[in-house]
């Protein structure tokens, strides 16, 4: 699903770096919630998601969304933006 102009860049690295600082360490990456990020070697790409949703970011902002219904992305969209105004 091209969904693009759904997601807010800013507002979900915000959100990574809410999860990377507060979150459970895991083996790789880390995790707050249902959400989950990710960091490539070089930290250039990060990784967003929860079990349906995925969401990479690229270098410059650019990003890829990966999900099979809509109504899997209104729940990772809401998920993002009530952690993002979460105070931790």
């Amino acid at each position: 699903m091209a969904v693009q102009e759904a997601i807010d860049i800013k507002q979900a690295l915000r959100v990574c770096n809410k999860i990377m600082s507060h979150g459970q360490r895991l083996e790789r990456g880390h995790k707050l919630g249902d959400l989950t990020v990710e960091s490539d070697y070089d930290g250039y790409t990060l990784t967003l998601s929860d079990h349906a949703v995925t969401l990479q970011i690229f270098f410059h902002n650019k990003h890829q969304l990966d999900c099979k219904r809509v109504i899997e992305l209104d729940a990772f969209l809401q998920k993002v933006e009530k952690l993002d105004k979460k105070s931790l």
